[in-house]
Formats: C-alpha cells, structure tokens, sequence
C-alpha cells in the first residue's frame, strides 16, 4: 500500500531490500539498502508477507539471502 505521506509530498522511485529467506520459504529478515524511508517501511512491510520457493542444494532445502527492488509510482 503506498504510504499516504510519501504520496502527499510526491515521493516516489526505488527501494532495494535485502532479504533473509528461510528453509521453508518464509521471510526470516528485512534489512532496506536503500530507498526512500517513507517508502521503505511499506515495502519492509509487504516483503514480509511473502512466501518464495525455498532453494535446494542435494535435495534439501536451504536458507538463502536475495536484494528485492520494488519501485514505488505515484498513484494515478
């Protein structure tokens, strides 16, 4: 959800997370490496809520660390 301060002052553009992914796919942490802080507490936020495909490694799932962009627009 975009958050109603940045979109009232016009905020908009990237902001790149880095993400700790569990065995079982869930999201473990969220660290923001850059972005708008008015927009990364929502993207904080929605990363959180999902789930990935755990990666494997000889057949067993493991952990894993990825960045994730999420571009943040204006709202027409």
């Amino acid at each position: 959800q975009y958050p109603e301060e940045a979109r009232q002052q016009g905020i908009q553009g990237p902001v790149v997370l880095d993400v700790h992914i569990a065995r079982d796919g869930a999201v473990q942490d969220v660290k923001v490496v850059s972005g708008q802080s008015l927009l990364a507490q929502a993207a904080v936020a929605a990363v959180k809520q999902w789930r990935f495909q755990p990666h494997t490694r000889q057949g067993r799932a493991v952990e894993m660390q990825t960045k994730v962009t999420l571009n943040f627009r204006m709202p027409e």
